[in-house]
This record gives C-alpha cells, sequence and structure tokens, in this order.
C-alpha cells in the first residue's frame, strides 16, 4: 500500500494515497505495521513525506499507528530529511513520547551562479521556496548546488533512461503527468538542504530551533487535496438519477436519503455532475 504511493503516475500516486488514508482510518494496527516496513526498507523521502502527512492528518486518539511505530518514527526523526523528521517528531509527541531534537546538517556551500540559481527555483517554484528563502536567503543556492550535482551523475542519467524507456515516446494518446527520478532528487536535495537550517542561522548569531519546523512544513504539499480528487472520481452513488433521465440545467426532486454504505442516513441537499465528452485519441 505504502509502495505504491511511489508508482510514476500522479493518478496512481493519488489512488495509493486514498489507501493510506483509509487504512489509518479503519485498520491502524495493519497499517502501523506496513509503516514499519516501510520506512525499514528506506522509503524514498517523497513518499515518507507524503504518508507522514496522512498519519498526522488523519490518524485520531489513541493513535495507534505511531504507538505501534514508535522505534521507526524516532529513526526517522533523526534523518537528514528536514520535513519528515518534523513530522515524525510532531507524531511521537502527540502520542506522549519525548522526542530530542536532532543535530542540524552542516549547511555545505554554494557553487552555482546566480541565474542557475534563479532558473531552479523558477522550475521548482517560487510560491513553494519563498518561506525557506525568507527564513534563509542562501537556501536556493544551496539546494540548486545539490541538484546540480545529482542531476549531472552517472546514476541519475541511468535512472532517467530507465524511466523514458518504461514511458517514453511510443506512449499513444494522452501523457499522464509521471513523477520522475528528478522530480525525486528535487524532494531529496530540498529535504537535505533545509535540514541544515539550524546551523546555518546559528554561524549568523540566530539561535532559534523553531525556524527548522517551519521551513520543514513550509515545503510540503496539500495532501488532502489528492484525496478529495481520488475521491471525486468514485462511481455515482446509485441513489441519483442518471443524468440521461434529466434535462439540462438544474433539477429539483424531494431529498435524498442515502440507504446504505458509510454515510447511511445523510440527506443530500445538492449535488452537481459535469458530463464529458470524449474526444479521439483518448
Amino acid at each position: 500500500m505504502i509502495m505504491r504511493v511511489n508508482s510514476a503516475a500522479h493518478q496512481e500516486k493519488r489512488a495509493a494515497a486514498l489507501a493510506v488514508f483509509l487504512g489509518i482510518r479503519y485498520d491502524a494496527t495493519a497499517f502501523s505495521t506496513a509503516l514499519k516496513v516501510a520506512i525499514s526498507h528506506d522509503v524514498p523521502v517523497s513518499t515518507l513525506t507524503v504518508v507522514l502527512q496522512l498519519v498526522e492528518q488523519y490518524e485520531q486518539s489513541p493513535y495507534e499507528v505511531t504507538s505501534g511505530a514508535i522505534a521507526e518514527l524516532q529513526s526517522v526523526a533523526a534523518k537528514s530529511f528536514v520535513s519528515a523528521r518534523v513530522l515524525a517528531r510532531t507524531l511521537l509527541e502527540r502520542a506522549g513520547v519525548v522526542v530530542a531534537m536532532p543535530p542540524s546538517l552542516e549547511p555545505g556551500v554554494a557553487l552555482i551562479s546566480e541565474e542557475q540559481a534563479t532558473e531552479i527555483e523558477s522550475g521548482v517554484g517560487r510560491a513553494r521556496l519563498s518561506k525557506a528563502s525568507e527564513i534563509w536567503p542562501d537556501f536556493v543556492p544551496l539546494f540548486g548546488t545539490c541538484f546540480e550535482a545529482a542531476r549531472a551523475s552517472d546514476e541519475m542519467k541511468a535512472q532517467m533512461e530507465r524511466t523514458i524507456r518504461r514511458f517514453g515516446p511510443r506512449r499513444e494518446g494522452r501523457h499522464p503527468a509521471l513523477w520522475t527520478p528528478v522530480d525525486e532528487q528535487i524532494e531529496r536535495c530540498l529535504q537535505t538542504t533545509g535540514a541544515g537550517v539550524r546551523a546555518a542561522l546559528a554561524k549568523r548569531g540566530v539561535l532559534d530551533p523553531g525556524v527548522e519546523v517551519v521551513l520543514g512544513r513550509s515545503l510540503l504539499g496539500k495532501v488532502d487535496l489528492g484525496i478529495r480528487i481520488t475521491l471525486s472520481r468514485t462511481i455515482r452513488p446509485v441513489c441519483l438519477r442518471s443524468p440521461s433521465t434529466l434535462g439540462e440545467g438544474t433539477s429539483i426532486s424531494p431529498p435524498i436519503t442515502l440507504e446504505r454504505g458509510q454515510f447511511s442516513g445523510w440527506v443530500v441537499l445538492a449535488h452537481q455532475e459535469t458530463q464529458l465528452q470524449i474526444g479521439d485519441g483518448y
């Protein structure tokens, strides 16, 4: 379940995230075991971050997922991935586990030009990096240095070649959005660079452990949006009349009460549907 979040196709990643959400909510014990296995097998940092976000957002008291994976979450809290360790520390503290602040990484030296830094910042997204740059002005040049070094490596080239062979130019019709090794390396460099924020600011006389939390959370996306998108693509409820039986525009009917399923007894006050006209090549 968790490893499916590491799928290359974005639509598969969203579906896997939904499965993670359901596991957290309805089978916490089994999901806790899956989380332990994933962490012990060094799940990619982007997948780890998404899963920990989902646990933080959807796990309910008495926090069985966290309680069953304390040792593994403690190991994440000590890793060099800033957002992941912030999330792991939050989960553990919420469950009553005391966690020491991990050491900050040495920030390194920026080795790229200002033009390269601007280009990389634009590619990743200025909005996403704005808070990190505000806290730590050297963040983007240092992140860019990490990314450029990784992008030029033989390992990265081999990974991209494998991805192109699998999802290459022979694909026909609409091409689904893909998560490539380059995207994963961007996340890895963002995370490891951010883990040096406390040490970098300390050298300037700023001693504030809280900056790591602020920077780490600023790099996170909105995982609940993916859950909502996936849920919105589910099969239409049988309680709703088919659009073919109704005319265009607004139709009024008596309130509909759901008879079964998770929301049995709920009343549907209104709903909206859009009929798609599928063109050639899809």
